[in-house]
């Protein structure tokens, strides 16, 4: 048993199915072409620019440029003796916590709390008095908070006892002022 289909169909409606196929494959295929095509240029995490002599990348600068949308001043902390995240010509208040030495027995000089330039050991920019202070044994805690003008190396250094000890410091917090 044979099943016979005859389809009738005028040129007209033959060529507007044509048509309408045609139409539907380069849709298709425009869809696919979209959705599998590679990435143009570079992503914000590859691309390095150069912002005040520092390296970084477009996507680092973009969320610098947030955080300080967010919070214009800058602040931080470092366990050590250099910072050197500073933008020259703010005001910053430096805080240096470190120790003083002990050169036994008594009455023994105690150096400035001193900040400087990291490119200028002469230049210092805030410091403590000194002055005398009797201790018995060991090394003792010494710490300040200093205003300072950042440096155009924006790099700072601080030291505990300055001019005796010269002891780099162990912390250093700051807070950029308005």
């Amino acid at each position: 048993m044979a099943i016979k289909l005859e389809i009738n169909i005028t040129n007209k409606w033959l060529y507007s199915l044509i048509a309408v196929g045609i139409l539907l494959a380069l849709g298709v295929g425009a869809v696919f072409a979209y959705n599998n095509s590679p990435n143009p240029g570079h992503g914000a995490d590859t691309v390095v620019v150069t912002i005040n002599g520092q390296e970084k990348t477009v996507q680092q600068a973009i969320d610098e440029l947030h955080a300080r949308a967010t919070y214009p001043y800058q602040s931080g902390y470092v366990n050590g003796d250099t910072v050197s995240e500073l933008l020259a010509g703010r005001k910053y208040l430096i805080s240096v916590y470190g120790i003083i030495r002990n050169t036994g027995g008594g009455n023994n000089p105690l150096g400035s709390v001193a900040i400087i330039d990291c490119n200028s050991s002469s230049t210092i920019l805030a410091q403590t008095p000194s002055f005398t202070i009797n201790w018995p044994d060991g090394n003792a805690p010494q710490s300040a908070t200093l205003f300072i003008t950042a440096p155009a190396s924006q790099c700072i250094k601080a030291f505990t006892d300055h001019g005796f000890g010269n002891i780099p410091a162990k912390t250093i917090m700051w807070l950029e002022l308005p």
